[in-house]
């Protein structure tokens, strides 16, 4: 079966290095004229991706080197070579070259304003807030139709929120209240929305300085709205579970349940990701002796707790999903 595995990544490979080959004799008229990827490239990418999903992500990333390699500089193309090559690097620092170059070299590309919204998240994430605006803000003034404009202004937000500017924050999440009006968006935007709302009878700055710390995911807001996890041991349960929609599921005794948030192919980025992470009062943890290491937050009884906690990590812009742990 590894042979066979083996000889089809093979042709698939070789198949794609042909492919490449014929890309690049495109006509520059052609190249300069196309607005969309072309089907020969999508096919393609599919293939990485699902090879990724297999687990193989070396023969996903070979795949993508070679495109990145052989394509026009500025094409259609290349742009959605470099941000899928991005999409399923190992590091962040991988993906944060090639979300760059992509902007230097296509920056009229559809997928510029992702890499825009990509790179602010990563900024964010690092603790550079005015790193992360000013990509946010390059997004808003390059791509004025852009359906990432939404999450431009929610990182624009935050950012302020960050540094205790919570009148920016507040104009930002103003021009961003047509756009808010459904699914994770609008729940950022409600849970901002409560540091610009001054109670009459409370002291404004310390109620704006409230909403700013808990929006930033600030060290010191622990007791002031940092998500919580539930860390003690599951209990052992034969009892049915009721999940997030209500529905009874039944519950092995020995099944827990945990929120996951990442998972990486080197434990070092998973040990990275739990240090960033406990910079925003999150303390995670690595699963898995081998890869891929499962970065993952909280043991709870029930899946609905731990669907809850997720929903709670969500509002704060950081996905993930329920997993099962059985011994």
């Amino acid at each position: 079966m590894i042979g066979q595995r083996f000889l089809d990544s093979t042709c698939t490979f070789v198949k794609a290095v042909l492919v490449v080959a014929a890309l690049t004799v495109v006509p520059a008229k052609n190249v300069l004229s196309q607005s969309a990827p072309s089907q020969a490239l999508v096919a393609l990418i599919d293939k990485a991706r699902a090879a990724l999903d297999a687990g193989d992500g070396a023969f996903a990333r070979n795949t993508l080197d070679s495109l990145v390699n052989a394509l026009p500089v500025g094409s259609v193309d290349i742009a959605e070579a470099l941000f899928w090559r991005a999409a399923v690097a190992e590091s962040a620092a991988d993906a944060e070259r090639d979300w760059k170059r992509l902007l230097v070299e296509s920056p009229l590309s559809s997928r510029a304003a992702e890499a825009l919204v990509r790179l602010s998240e990563l900024e964010l994430l690092r603790g550079d807030r005015a790193a992360s605006r000013a990509h946010a803000e390059r997004l808003l003034m390059d791509h004025a139709n852009s359906p990432y404009r939404g999450r431009a202004f929610l990182l624009v937000a935050k950012s302020w929120f960050g540094e205790n500017n919570a009148k920016a924050a507040c104009n930002a999440l103003s021009q961003l209240d047509p756009l808010a009006t459904a699914g994770e968006l609008k729940l950022q935007h409600d849970e901002l929305r409560q540091g610009c709302a001054v109670p009459a009878q409370a002291d404004a700055s310390t109620t704006v300085q409230k909403g700013a710390s808990e929006a930033s995911g600030d060290k010191g807001a622990v007791s002031r709205g940092a998500v919580k996890t539930n860390t003690a041991p599951a209990k052992a349960s034969s009892a049915n579970a009721t999940d997030n929609a209500g529905r009874k599921t039944q519950v092995d005794s020995r099944t827990q349940f945990s929120v996951q948030l990442a998972a990486y192919s080197r434990i070092a980025d998973a040990n990275a990701m739990v240090k960033r992470l406990a910079g925003m009062n999150i303390v995670a943890r690595v699963d898995g002796k081998a890869a891929p290491y499962r970065v993952r937050t909280g043991m709870y009884r029930t899946r609905a707790e731990a669907a809850e906690a997720l929903a709670q990590f969500e509002k704060r812009g950081i996905k993930g999903f329920v997993a099962e742990i059985t011994p």
